[in-house]
């Protein structure tokens, strides 16, 4: 193997030209970062992933992060709010910055043979209706810092042109397939903070997607302020209690859940406050009451989106695949479409959405389309991101 390539991040093998992206990604559970590192062949192929590693965040930086996310935002008595994002962009670059560095340790990767970094940054605001979005990030220190370029800002371009600049993982999921499985029409379901569906047709096109609706983010919170968890991880809390259907039905008259694709949602839109406000009508449920009728939320959202297309499979990625419970409800609403587990795909659920950042820095290295309007309803596709050189 040699690094000498058309361009730098390329190596040599035999007489394939490999070239190595990682991926970093925190999303809206707000647990860690997780980043992976992938090759792509000179079309930018998706060929196999190396390795990944997940990183929690520290608590200082979580409940910093959190504070951040709130809608509308706590603080303190003199705090300067724009002074607090700041530090915490700080503190988060510099925890990608280690995240990083380990990976490419575990790989045995100089910075050399790495072409890019594509890093998703946290969100906190996200309102397309309004046309903005924002990932908190420094792009330009993590570049300085580990002398690498960085691909960044991956949303922005997208809400530009009328998008939603969410998902943007769909066209990720599709190419990975193409490699993997030829029968029949499959879907792709995230589970993270929110859950998004990718539909991929008989021909391996992406024919739907979007947001579904929250998943772990309206359960992690019950956990953290009723049960002093960071969240219930397999679904035991959930499993312990029943679905209390008179507060299932309100929390289901969110206006997010009758709108048409393409939408996208997030913190913005299902706050703490939000949950709180119905859960006054029922003092006497109890805590794992209310925790299985969360979870029975998650599932009804999923299952609705999914009628209209004529899935044979749906793999399941991000950390809501760890989660039994849920992942027993969904196999028995679904049914007869087979749910399994991304795995099966040669990569681990967890690092789905960093190999796909990945994905989208490598795109915009080799300047292709990376979104997909017909998820995101942009008024064009074109290779998303900025780059940042050290």
């Amino acid at each position: 193997m040699n690094s000498q390539g058309p361009f730098r991040g390329f190596v040599l093998f035999g007489e394939q030209h490999i070239m190595i992206v990682l991926g970093a990604m925190s999303g809206t559970s707000t647990d860690g970062i997780d980043v992976a590192a992938l090759e792509f062949d000179a079309a930018g192929v998706p060929l196999q992933c190396l390795a990944h590693l997940s990183f929690p965040f520290e608590t200082n930086l979580r409940d910093l992060l959190l504070r951040l996310q709130e809608v509308p935002g706590t603080y303190n008595a003199g705090e300067d709010p724009f002074a607090l994002m700041l530090e915490a962009r700080r503190q988060l670059t510099d925890a990608y910055r280690t995240a990083l560095l380990a990976l490419m340790t575990q790989c045995g990767l100089t910075v050399a043979q790495v072409a890019a970094v594509g890093v998703h940054g946290q969100t906190l605001r996200h309102r397309p209706d309004r046309q903005y979005t924002h990932q908190m990030f420094d792009p330009a220190r993590l570049a300085v810092q580990i002398a690498c370029p960085v691909v960044a800002d991956f949303r922005s371009a997208d809400v530009a042109l009328g998008g939603q600049g969410a998902p943007l993982v769909p066209p990720f999921h599709a190419a990975w397939i193409a490699q993997r499985v030829r029968a029949g029409a499959v879907g792709v379901l995230n589970l993270g903070g929110f859950s998004n569906l990718t539909a991929i047709d008989r021909e391996g096109k992406v024919q739907g997607g979007g947001d579904c609706g929250p998943a772990s983010v309206l359960m992690d919170y019950w956990a953290r302020t009723r049960f002093n968890r960071d969240f219930d991880h397999s679904g035991e809390i959930a499993s312990e209690g029943a679905v209390a259907k008179p507060l299932l039905a309100l929390l289901k008259q969110h206006p997010y859940f009758a709108r048409p694709w393409p939408k996208s949602t997030g913190r913005d839109d299902f706050t703490s406050a939000w949950l709180e406000q119905y859960l006054q009508a029922y003092p006497a449920l109890s805590a794992e009451d209310v925790m299985s009728t969360l979870l029975q939320l998650t599932v009804d959202s999923v299952v609705d989106c999914t009628k209209g297309f004529s899935l044979s499979s749906l793999f399941v990625c991000g950390g809501g695949a760890n989660n039994i419970e849920l992942m027993r409800r969904l196999g028995l609403e679904i049914s007869p479409c087979r749910v399994a587990s991304f795995e099966e795909l040669g990569l681990a659920p967890e690092a789905v959405e960093a190999a796909a950042f990945a994905w989208l820095a490598c795109r915009r290295l080799l300047r292709l389309a990376s979104n997909c309007s017909v998820v995101t309803g942009s008024s064009r596709e074109l290779s998303l991101g900025g780059l940042y050189l050290p």
